[in-house]
C-alpha cells in the first residue's frame, strides 16, 4: 500500500499537532492500530516506496505522525491526531517521540527478505473482491502479514486484475494454502480459486516467457 506522495508542512505550526498531548480517554479503534502497525511491518515497508524514503534503508528513521493522519485508511477512522498518537502507543515495535509529532520503528528491517517463500499467490478472484475479504478468508492457514490486489491503475477505486499475492507469517503456513484453499470460493456461486506458492508461479511465468 503506497500512499500518494503528501505536501509537507511545517510540523511547529499544525495546530492539531500542539494540542495532540496524550489523553487517557482515547480509545483508539483495533483496526486503526493494526493499520498503522501494517503500514511499518516489514512485509510493507519494503514494497513502500514512499514510507521508505521517510524511515531511510534500515526502516528506523522517524515519520511526522502529520503524514501517518492523511493516508486514506487512517483518515477513514479518525482525523483527530490525538486518537493516532495512542494507537501508535500501541502498535508493537514503534515508539513515538517525546513532543508526540512523529514515530518510528524500534528495529531495523532484517538483512535478508523471506518474504518469498512466505508469499502464495491466488487467482480467479471475483469481482468486487478486498483486501480484507482475503486477509479473512487466508486466515484459516495462518497469520496473514500482507495482501497485494493489483488494480488496473493508479487510483484505490480501479477494479482488481484478478489475481493477488497473499504474504504469511510463516512459511508453513503458506505451504499449507494451495491445498486450503485452492478451489474453494470466497463465496457462494463465485468461481474456485486457484492458489500456488510464489516460487511455483514465477517458474510458470518464466517457462510462459521462454515458450
Amino acid at each position: 500500500v503506497t500512499p500518494p506522495r503528501l505536501r509537507r508542512r511545517p510540523l511547529a505550526k499544525h495546530p492539531q499537532m500542539a494540542e495532540a498531548a496524550s489523553d487517557s480517554s482515547l480509545a483508539p479503534p483495533a483496526e486503526l492500530v493494526s493499520q498503522l502497525g501494517f503500514y511499518f511491518s516489514d512485509s510493507n515497508l519494503r514494497r513502500d516506496r514512499f514510507l521508505i524514503r521517510l524511515t531511510g534503508a534500515d526502516g528506523t528513521g522517524a515519520v511526522p505522525i502529520e503524514t501517518l493522519a492523511t493516508f486514506n485508511r487512517v483518515a477513514a477512522h479518525t482525523q483527530d491526531v490525538g486518537v493516532i498518537v495512542a494507537a501508535l502507543r500501541q502498535a508493537p515495535g514503534l515508539v513515538v517521540s517525546d513532543d508526540e509529532q512523529s514515530v518510528r520503528r524500534v528495529s531495523p528491517l532484517p538483512d535478508e527478505d523471506t518474504s518469498a517463500a512466505r508469499t502464495v499467490y491466488v487467482e480467479q478472484l471475483p469481482a468486487g473482491v478486498t483486501i480484507d475479504m482475503l486477509r479473512e478468508a487466508f486466515g484459516v492457514c495462518g497469520a496473514v502479514t500482507c495482501v497485494s490486489l493489483p488494480r488496473s491503475g493508479p487510483s484505490h477505486s480501479r477494479d482488481a486484475l484478478g489475481f493477488a499475492f497473499v504474504e504469511f507469517e510463516t512459511e508453513a503456513a503458506a505451504a499449507a494454502a494451495p491445498e486450503r484453499m485452492g478451489g474453494t470460493a470466497l463465496r457462494d456461486g463465485q468461481p474456485p480459486l486457484r492458489v500456488m506458492r510464489k516460487a511455483a508461479w514465477e517458474e510458470q511465468k518464466a517457462a510462459y516467457k521462454s515458450a
